[in-house]
């Protein structure tokens, strides 16, 4: 079993992001991403769910439809386009909430989500190790899914991890800086982190000062252009780990 969730979340994502990276240009960088995710995503879930029936199985829908717009849309446009989609998977998401009960609060959660997707979309990030900044965000995003009782969220979120991680060489090593991550493919990566970071919230039930202290990492992230602010950045995840690990982890998975 723990083989194969390593295989499922790591090993296997890894192993074709590498071979995307290898034989893909700078324009197919995110296809070969999302390819190599969703290998990982079908199979941890145990299908592909043409008609989605759960949250998660929206993600993929996402993420499709993102890949297809880099390729047919242009800058402005696809902006526009990327953030009437998070909109889209934000409402599809919140629905069986929303059509059972409406709360002011999670009304307020939901506009907090979309409000950070928005930034997201805007701003362009400044950091000159996009891709560390997704690679930690989602690896902690794992962690802390795992230990509010959710071993299905932390896969998926694991495994956009194991994807980008090829992607952290070039921050690293000057050979490699021709294949450094595209600003278009950190914001789908950025967008699919806050879409699994509010499914944690709404489904596992995150504490919300633990997701908010994972939001605010992951904005803060967009303009960590010194590695003083990166520092600053892996610290705050830190924290929301060991937040996460005091409270303890729940017995129940979703």
């Amino acid at each position: 079993m723990q083989i194969q969730i390593l295989l499922q979340t790591l090993v296997v994502p890894f192993f074709i992001s590498v071979i995307a990276f290898r034989y893909l240009d700078e324009r197919h960088a995110l296809a070969g991403m999302v390819v190599a995710w969703l290998v990982s995503y079908f199979w941890i879930l145990g299908k592909v769910p043409f008609v989605p029936q759960t949250a998660e199985e929206l993600l993929w829908i996402f993420m499709g439809v993102a890949v297809l717009s880099r390729y047919f849309l242009q800058k402005n446009t696809f902006q526009y386009s990327l953030m009437g989609m998070f909109l889209a998977a934000i409402a599809a998401i919140s629905w069986p909430v929303l059509s059972y009960e409406i709360t002011v609060q999670f009304v307020l959660e939901m506009l907090l989500f979309v409000a950070a997707g928005s930034v997201v979309v805007v701003f362009k990030c400044r950091s000159d190790r996009p891709a560390l900044l997704v690679v930690m965000g989602f690896t902690v995003l794992s962690l802390i899914s795992a230990l509010s009782g959710s071993l299905l969220i932390g896969q998926l979120a694991g495994s956009v991890s194991g994807v980008s991680a090829i992607y952290v060489l070039p921050e690293i090593r000057r050979y490699f800086r021709q294949k450094q991550m595209q600003d278009k493919t950190f914001s789908v990566l950025m967008l699919l982190y806050l879409l699994i970071l509010y499914i944690a919230r709404v489904f596992a039930e995150v504490e919300l000062y633990v997701v908010i202290a994972l939001m605010t990492a992951g904005l803060f992230g967009l303009f960590a252009r010194k590695n003083t602010l990166l520092i600053l950045t892996a610290l705050m995840y830190i924290v929301s780990v060991a937040i996460m690990y005091s409270l303890g982890s729940d017995s129940s998975y979703y």
